[in-house]
C-alpha cells in the first residue's frame, strides 16, 4: 500500500494497547507521522529518541496544545509568554521534531530551532473538534510535500496558516462564539480562493 503521511491520535484510547501501537507506529515510520491529541498524551512525558535511523528518519510532527504540551515536557507549571518560544525551540531541537503549538498564535518549531508564528487564527478555533480539523489539514499538506519532494516543514507552516485563514473566516461569517469544526472545514475552500487572488 502506498502511504505518503500518517497521522495517529484523533479518537484513540489511552489505553497500554494504544500506546503500544503509538510507538510501534513511529519506531517503523517509512513516512512523516502526524501526532495528536490521545497520542501526545500516550507518549508523555516526550523521551522517544528515534529509531536507529536517527535524524535520516521521516519527519515526527507533533501537534500539541498547551495542556498537552506541558504534559510532553513532564511539567505542571503553565509557561508564560515569555519563555513559550524557547521552550518550543529546545523541545524541537532535543527531539528532532516538528512542533506546532496550538493557541490564538501558534507556534512551529523545526529541529533547526527556526520557529515560526503564526499570523492567522482566533480564539474560536480553541473548540472541541478543530485540533482534529487542523491535523487532517497538517497531513494533507505534508502527503504533498512528500509527493512533490518539498520541505516538509515549509508545508507544516502552510498548513498551519490555511487553517487559521479558514478560522478567520468562519469568524467573520459566524463570530467566534458560536462557530463550530465544521464551519471552519466549510471555509477551507474560501482560505483557498483568498489565496489564490492575491498577487
Amino acid at each position: 500500500m502506498n502511504t505518503d503521511a500518517v497521522a495517529v491520535g484523533s479518537g484513540l484510547s489511552l489505553d497500554k494497547s494504544a500506546g503500544k501501537l503509538v510507538k510501534k507506529i513511529i519506531e517503523n515510520r517509512k513516512t512523516p507521522v502526524v501526532i495528536d491529541a490521545d497520542a501526545l498524551t500516550l507518549l508523555a512525558p516526550f523521551k522517544f529518541k528515534g529509531p536507529p535511523k536517527g535524524a535520516a528518519a521521516p519527519p515526527l510532527i507533533l501537534t500539541p496544545h498547551e495542556g498537552e504540551f506541558l504534559r510532553l515536557l513532564g511539567r505542571k507549571e503553565k509557561l508564560n509568554a515569555d519563555e513559550r518560544v524557547t521552550t518550543v525551540r529546545e523541545f524541537a531541537q532535543r527531539n528532532k521534531v516538528i512542533v506546532v503549538l496550538k493557541g490564538e498564535r501558534a507556534l512551529i518549531a523545526a529541529p533547526s530551532g527556526q520557529v515560526v508564528i503564526n499570523p492567522t487564527g482566533n480564539s474560536g478555533l480553541g473548540k472541541a473538534g478543530n485540533g482534529d480539523t487542523l491535523t487532517g489539514i497538517i497531513t494533507g499538506f505534508v502527503a504533498q510535500a512528500v509527493q512533490c519532494r518539498t520541505d516538509i516543514y515549509e508545508a507544516v507552516i502552510a498548513a498551519v496558516y490555511v487553517a487559521g485563514l479558514a478560522g478567520d473566516i468562519a469568524e467573520s461569517k459566524y463570530g467566534k462564539r458560536v462557530m463550530t469544526a465544521s464551519d471552519v472545514r466549510e471555509c477551507l475552500a474560501d482560505a483557498f480562493e483568498a489565496l489564490s487572488e492575491k498577487p
